[in-house]
């Protein structure tokens, strides 16, 4: 019964991560679908706030299980179809990250002094 518990847990982490990066596929491709937006964010929510309870069973099985779903579900739904070019886009996709870092406040609090 615990086994299946573990099993259970692994697989609310890897359903959370899936629902994320259907969430960051959604606002890529439909951006001005809010209702579709929102239905997306409230279900990574739900999912995100499940694994929050199963962690705070405190059983250190449970939560390791839970971070072993998260951290597969990251892999099997981001990283790998980024690596095959086929992912959704992330934040940093269309930037250089060579290019050093600049703030946009920089020069407007120059010109107080």
């Amino acid at each position: 019964r615990f086994f299946l518990g573990c099993l259970g847990a692994i697989a609310c982490g890897v359903t959370t991560e899936a629902l994320s990066a259907w969430r960051r596929h959604v606002e890529a491709t439909l951006p001005r679908s809010w209702p579709i937006q929102g239905l997306a964010h409230s279900m990574v929510l739900v999912c995100g706030y499940i694994d929050m309870l199963l962690v705070m069973i405190y059983n250190v099985e449970l939560a390791l299980c839970v971070v072993l779903g998260l951290t597969c579900g990251r892999l099997a739904f981001t990283i790998l179809p980024q690596m095959r070019g086929i992912g959704a886009p992330t934040m940093f996709s269309d930037k250089n990250l060579s290019e050093p870092l600049t703030d946009s406040r920089s020069e407007s609090l120059s010109d107080i002094d």
